[in-house]
């Protein structure tokens, strides 16, 4: 079990690195910034990450790894589903995290320097579709390598996302699920 201290600390950090993250660059944070506005020592940040950028990625990877555990959990409970109903149902978790973390994501796509929200997602993305297309019957999928296919793949979501989350954009969440859906590939069916 985790000391209460720790979960404190860990909540701050969370908490002070996306608030941060919302109005500025991330790449060009300093450790400093986040220790102030999170209230600890920089021994104690150290302990937790290696640098602004990386503590916003661990942030954003265990919310996304949240998402795709539950992904895999309902596909092993419910039988009853259908492939393309629990897709859906990860998209609308996918967006859910999009919409909480909305202003990180804008910020961080609109700056090339900050691209660690990005990457978390072209990571996230990819290495769910190389799954799925790996439980694809052999003879329904694209005859492609899998890593390819799903990196492919990653970055089209990741664009949507970019899209989506743009400032002035119109597209709205309904949308936005919609025309992921529509893209989806013939073999996910």
């Amino acid at each position: 079990m985790v000391d209460a201290r720790i979960r404190a600390t860990r909540a701050a950090l969370e908490a002070a690195i996306l608030r941060l993250a919302e109005t500025e660059s991330v790449a060009a944070l300093t450790v400093a910034q986040v220790t102030d506005a999170a209230g600890i020592n920089r021994a104690t940040f150290y302990r937790h990450a290696d640098s602004p950028t990386d503590l916003l990625a661990s942030v954003l990877r265990e919310d996304l790894d949240r998402i795709r555990a539950d992904d895999w959990r309902r596909r092993t409970e419910r039988f009853d589903a259908t492939r393309l109903g629990l897709i859906d149902e990860s998209v609308e978790q996918v967006a859910d995290h999009v919409e909480r973390f909305a202003a990180v994501y804008r910020r961080a796509f609109a700056e090339p320097t900050s691209g660690a929200a990005r990457y978390v997602l072209i990571d996230h993305f990819t290495e769910s579709c190389e799954k799925l297309m790996l439980e694809t019957d052999p003879d329904r999928r694209p005859a492609v390598p899998p890593s390819l296919a799903a990196r492919y793949l990653a970055y089209g979501f990741t664009g949507a996302v970019d899209a989506w989350t743009a400032q002035g954009s119109t597209i709205t969440r309904a949308e936005f699920v919609a025309g992921v859906h529509a893209m989806y590939p013939d073999w996910w069916n």
